[in-house]
């Protein structure tokens, strides 16, 4: 499902875009294939809500669209700690999607001082999920 969204054409529109100042603005988000194309901010009441290609319209209905926060030392969540004995790709996936549900969008998995066979056994556990 991910790698069709990011191969595919979507225009986010009705949002509220956080701009570099810290202050909002309504505007349009275009993104291809996962990048961010091209940004249209409001001025009056210019911007055109219909797509001229074959986009995927998400109407954000007012709400803000900001970027995504990085966890730079991400040991796990919600119950699953990266340095378990029993961690499973399962759990990994299931904290994953509830810390992309707070925003966090890029994370950098990290297993605290452990064991040998802790890292060699959860290592190639974490970077075949977290890529």
């Amino acid at each position: 499902m991910l790698r069709k969204i990011m191969s595919s054409s979507i225009r986010f529109i009705n949002g509220k875009l956080v701009l570099p100042n810290g202050t909002l603005q309504e505007g349009i988000i275009n993104v291809q294939n996962g990048r961010i194309t091209s940004i249209e901010l409001s001025t009056s009441s210019s911007l055109s809500n219909t797509s001229t290609s074959n986009s995927t319209i998400i109407d954000i209905q007012g709400n803000i669209i900001a970027p995504g926060y990085i966890d730079l030392q991400w040991n796990g969540g919600y119950g699953i700690d990266l340095s378990d004995t029993d961690l499973t790709e399962d759990n990994v996936l299931i904290a994953l999607k509830k810390l992309l549900s707070t925003g966090v969008t890029s994370i950098n998995p990290t297993i605290i001082s452990s064991p040998k066979k802790i890292y060699e056994r959860n290592i190639p556990i974490v970077g075949r999920i977290a890529i």
